[in-house]
């Protein structure tokens, strides 16, 4: 691996305008790990630009701590739809999370007004339902996050466009691992999740919240399910599984054959920083290759979830075997 030091001068990215800072070198070396700006210049072709502009122009790339700490704006300029989270004139997000006791109140309001509604309509042969059959009366408890994309998919506003005061701007205390076929109740779903004591004990970062106060991210609230760049998703969520005081793994059988689930579990691998399991995770054989038995619900996602790993953790069986070790050592899984 090559090694080439920067004279400290000023860059710019040419697509944004922002400041890239320079701080040293970048590998030559194709199969090394790409973790901050200064190592992709002028290797990939993309001149000088940044992390967060080049993974909405295609790559799907580990944005480095300077363009982790300001926004990634989302198709700027395009036409806002009802489901989409409220954004503003430059298209980035007003919200950035929820505390435990308003996400409780939100799907007890959704239950009963809105989404309540929306579901009695539903086809009992509905795809949704091909998990989980179709209730007399929607419950708390029957609310999954693949409910909650199909809400809005269908035309109808995002709970923060119809609750707002329930949402906040600040940055979250807890970030969430779970598979989105669980339901958000407090019967084995997320709400019992952040009530376990575990959870509960938890400060946020300025040492001023607890308990219910607590602020949680939530992708399906957070992330834009009208969007169909897949890139830019893998983007936003590096910011919350990276920089997030807490990350909470909701534990359930298959959670770790999960692609989405094993892209946020490398990127906290990547971050040093600790997970909190709650609940069971399936005890896997040591040497479980998590990378290669990841399924998705929609194959598609596949190619840029896997180039983002290799990214963090290198290319080729190497990369593969890091990515495998990393995941195991962040769940403390019960090797046999």
């Amino acid at each position: 691996a090559g090694k080439m030091d920067f004279d400290q001068e000023e860059f710019f990215c040419p697509n944004c305008g922002i400041q890239r800072a320079l701080s040293g070198y970048y590998s030559a070396d194709p199969s090394a790990p790409f973790s901050i700006c200064e190592r992709r210049t002028g290797y990939l072709g993309y001149g000088d630009i940044c992390c967060n502009c080049l993974n909405k122009t295609g790559e799907t790339t580990i944005r480095c701590d300077q363009c982790l700490h300001r926004p990634l704006f989302i198709e700027a300029g395009t036409v806002e739809h009802p489901g989409s989270p409220p954004q503003d004139d430059i298209g980035k997000g007003i919200f950035r999370s929820i505390s435990v006791q308003n996400l409780e109140i939100l799907l007890e309001n959704l239950v009963e007004e809105t989404m309540g509604i929306w579901y009695e309509k539903l086809n009992p042969s509905d795809e949704i339902f091909k998990l989980n059959k179709k209730k007399k009366k929607l419950d708390v408890n029957s609310v999954t996050s693949y409910l909650v994309q199909k809400y809005v998919k269908d035309g109808n506003n995002h709970p923060a466009k119809d609750f707002p005061r329930l949402f906040n701007k600040e940055f979250p205390d807890n970030v969430l691992t779970y598979e989105w076929s669980k339901g958000m109740g407090n019967e084995k779903g997320l709400l019992g999740v952040l009530k376990d004591q575990r959870v509960q004990r938890a400060l946020s970062s300025d040492r001023k919240r607890t308990g219910g106060s607590l602020l949680v991210w939530i992708d399906v609230f957070f992330i834009d399910q009208l969007s169909k760049n897949v890139k830019v998703e893998l983007a936003i969520s590096q910011e919350y599984y990276i920089l997030c005081e807490n990350h909470i793994i909701a534990g359930s059988i298959t959670l770790l054959d999960r692609g989405w689930c094993v892209w946020e579990l490398s990127l906290r691998a990547h971050s040093k920083k600790n997970s909190l399991v709650i609940g069971e995770l399936e005890a896997k054989e040591r040497g479980y290759d998590f990378f290669s038995n990841m399924k998705l619900f929609d194959p598609d996602d596949r190619p840029a979830i896997e180039m983002g790993l290799c990214r963090v953790f290198g290319w080729g069986d190497e990369g593969i075997v890091r990515i495998n070790r990393a995941i195991a050592a962040q769940v403390l899984c019960n090797l046999t």
